[in-house]
């Protein structure tokens, strides 16, 4: 199963652009990182969207070259319930 062998990686939340994918660290569930939001996967689309915390580390579903790209300015098609402001 692809989610199985995906590699994640570390990193301080702060420090990621939006539209970064991460595994929130409370619940273990995928969310869509924006400027000061997180909003959880569903298969419907991007959930609700949660206020972004501040100083903790967690772990991070984009590749680092994608995340590279993001910081760089790359702006990602997202599903349309993403809110990234």
């Amino acid at each position: 199963m692809r989610a199985q062998n995906r590699i994640l990686w570390s990193s301080a939340l702060d420090a990621l652009p939006a539209g970064t994918v991460i595994i929130e660290p409370k619940t273990g569930a995928p969310h869509l990182t924006t400027r000061h939001h997180l909003q959880p996967f569903t298969f419907d689309g991007w959930g609700p969207p949660i206020v972004r915390p501040r100083n903790i580390a967690t772990r991070v579903l984009t590749p680092p070259t994608s995340v590279t790209a993001l910081e760089r300015g790359f702006t990602p098609l997202l599903h349309p319930t993403a809110q990234v402001p």
